[in-house]
């Protein structure tokens, strides 16, 4: 459908106030009015965010003709955002249609906004990306205000239309994890979309991501893979990183701990502390090379150092092995062990919850403490572990951290059922028939 005759429907359907929403665009979208001539997404958004289809629709409802005013109109929407070849012309007379103000429209000839903007113009649009990127930092961060995602957001927009590449990420940064506004993942993709394909690797690996995950698309691991791919090629470690996920699952390529083994390796040597905790896990394993301890706890002490809870609590878990195994030093283990977890724990990590739990829960070379035990499996229990809610459950049944709540017990038993746990299943229909 044409994207006049789009609007006009959408007008009919939703009423003149939709010129002025955020759905508008969403909404021609599903109308693939933008087949014809995609630029016009980025116009047109312009168009309705700069107020002009507001200006429009106030002057013809205050009696103005269409006709008399449409020029500078038009004029003023060009200037201010130096679109070329009828763009402006087009949004304008678009909305106009849609109003019954016209009854045709003249289309643009080419795709494209003008590159051949004067030198004095090319530095007011410079100025102006400036000062919105400003603006919009002003607002991300709360430098000099109260943080406002929603004005962040504003500000970014406007940016992120006049081409500025880095507004284009954030803004598909924004829309992706609903910063000041909806979670949007079509949108944020488009602006991800937009970035890449002027070389921002940072745009590059989030659309490479959201092509492996299916989000705002269908699942496509060739995609995933190309614009991971380019990223990596400009060094992205995020990107080096998630190939290495994807070789290592055999997401859309053969498995092989070899390649994934090379990624992290790529990834950890920038610095990036998952790859470093994935990288020492793998020697810690031997997955793609010879296991190697020295190595892998290499990897994961750097990982450690910027808090990656996942390699706090693979270092806690290794102490805590040494302790169990006893000999030399077992008592060092035992307080590095507990050190490590407690981190871990403290850093949101579930699973170094449910360990700690177990060792003070059993007593193991801590004085038991069923009350810290409990705490201990309530923190992941929330992190959805099926065995720290049996735990739960059988805490209640004993009574000693808690009074003794068989209503309880029932409660966190079947809750763990629910997560798949088939030693409480058993123990759930042992309850139930009694």
């Amino acid at each position: 459908m044409k994207l006049h005759e789009a609007l006009r429907q959408i007008v009919r359907d939703f009423g003149t106030e939709v010129l002025f929403e955020e759905r508008l665009i969403p909404l021609l979208s599903d109308c693939k009015a933008f087949e014809e001539f995609p630029d016009m997404k980025e116009v047109l958004s312009a168009f309705v965010a700069d107020g002009f289809a507001k200006e429009l629709c106030g002057r013809c409802g205050a009696g103005c003709g269409y006709q008399s005013f449409a020029d500078s109109l038009k004029s003023s929407f060009a200037g201010k955002r130096h679109f070329r070849n009828g763009f402006a012309d087009y949004a304008a007379d678009s909305v106009a249609f849609a109003l019954s103000l016209i009854s045709t429209v003249d289309e643009p000839t080419e795709h494209g906004f003008d590159s051949s903007v004067s030198q004095d113009g090319q530095m007011a649009i410079e100025d102006e990306i400036a000062e919105l990127v400003s603006l919009s930092d002003k607002y991300y961060y709360g430098r000099g205000v109260r943080q406002n995602y929603t004005e962040a957001l504003r500000y970014c927009r406007k940016a992120a239309g006049l081409g500025h590449v880095p507004s284009q990420y954030r803004l598909g940064s924004m829309y992706e994890s609903g910063l000041g506004t909806g979670n949007d993942y079509a949108e944020a993709r488009t602006w991800y979309l937009k970035a890449a394909e002027q070389g921002s690797a940072d745009a590059q690996s989030a659309l490479g991501r959201m092509y492996r995950d299916g989000e705002g698309t269908g699942q496509d691991y060739a995609e995933a893979l190309r614009w991971l791919s380019k990223a990596a090629e400009q060094g992205s470690a995020i990107a080096e990183f998630t190939l290495g996920n994807m070789y290592q699952s055999g997401q859309g390529v053969e498995a092989s701990d070899e390649e994934a083994l090379k990624w992290y390796r790529r990834a950890a040597e920038k610095d990036d502390r998952h790859a470093q905790c994935s990288l020492g896990l793998m020697y810690l394993k031997g997955q793609g090379t010879a296991a190697d301890e020295d190595e892998g706890v290499r990897w994961l002490q750097k990982a450690a150092g910027q808090d990656d809870d996942q390699a706090i609590y693979t270092l806690g878990c290794l102490h805590l092995d040494r302790m169990l195994r006893g000999g030399p030093g077992s008592e060092e283990d035992c307080a590095e062990s507990i050190r490590l977890l407690r981190r871990a724990v403290d850093l949101g990590n579930g699973e170094a919850a449910l360990v700690l739990g177990n060792i003070f829960y059993e007593g193991k070379a801590v004085p038991q403490d069923h009350k810290e035990a409990l705490r201990l499996f309530r923190k992941a229990a929330e992190q959805g572990s099926a065995q720290a809610e049996l735990m739960i459950g059988l805490i209640y049944a004993e009574g000693k951290a808690v009074a003794q709540d068989f209503s309880e017990v029932h409660r966190w038993i079947k809750r763990s059922v629910g997560h798949g746990n088939s030693e409480a299943k058993d123990i759930l229909e042992w309850i139930e028939k009694r």
